[in-house]
C-alpha cells in the first residue's frame, strides 16, 4: 500500500464577513504585514483595506501586484519586505496574487496569509506556486516548504 500524505494550511477560516474581521485575524500573524492586491481589488475592498491599515496593532503596507507571477515581481516584492522589516505576508485576489505571495513568504522565510477572492483554483491551500516568464510562458513549479499559515475563506466574496 502507497503512504497517504495529507498537506494542510495550519488554520483554514471560512465563514461570512470574514473580511470585517481581518484585521483581528491577520495581525496573529505579525506586526508589519506586507499585503498584496491588485488594484481592482484595492478599489473593491475599499473600505476594509482603510480599516486594517487604521488598526494600531500591526501597520499594513499594501502593494499592487503587477498582474503576472513572475521572478521578477517575487524579487520586487521581497525587496519591499526587506526594506520595510516586514514579518508576514498576506494575498488578497486570485491565483496569480496568491502563487506571488506564497513564493514571496517562501523566499523571505515569513508568515503567510492567503485570502481568495475567487474558487476558480487550489492556490490557496496548496504548498507550490506556478512562475511565469514575462512572456507568459511557463517558468517554474515552485515547491514550497510549507501550506499557508492561515486561510480566510470569506463565502460572501466569493459567492459575488
Amino acid at each position: 500500500m502507497k503512504n497517504k500524505i495529507f498537506l494542510s494550511p495550519s488554520r483554514y477560516i471560512q465563514g461570512t464577513e470574514i473580511l470585517s474581521h481581518l484585521s483581528e485575524y491577520i495581525q496573529t500573524l505579525g506586526s508589519r504585514i506586507l499585503l498584496l492586491t491588485s488594484a481592482g481589488n484595492r478599489n473593491r475592498f475599499k473600505d476594509v483595506l482603510t480599516e486594517l491599515s487604521s488598526d494600531e496593532k500591526c501597520t499594513v503596507v499594501t502593494e499592487v501586484f503587477s498582474g503576472e507571477c513572475t521572478m521578477a515581481e517575487i524579487h520586487r516584492l521581497c525587496r519591499v519586505c526587506k526594506k520595510e522589516r516586514i514579518e508576514a505576508v498576506a494575498g488578497l485576489g486570485g491565483g496569480k496574487t496568491i502563487d506571488t505571495v506564497k513564493a514571496v513568504s517562501h523566499y523571505m522565510d515569513l508568515r503567510l496569509a492567503v485570502i481568495p477572492t475567487a474558487a476558480s483554483s487550489d492556490a490557496p491551500c496548496s504548498a507550490l506556486s506556478i512562475i511565469y516568464k514575462e512572456d507568459g510562458s511557463l517558468d517554474q513549479l515552485l515547491w514550497l516548504r510549507a501550506n499557508p499559515d492561515l486561510v480566510l475563506m470569506d463565502v460572501g466574496v466569493i459567492a459575488r
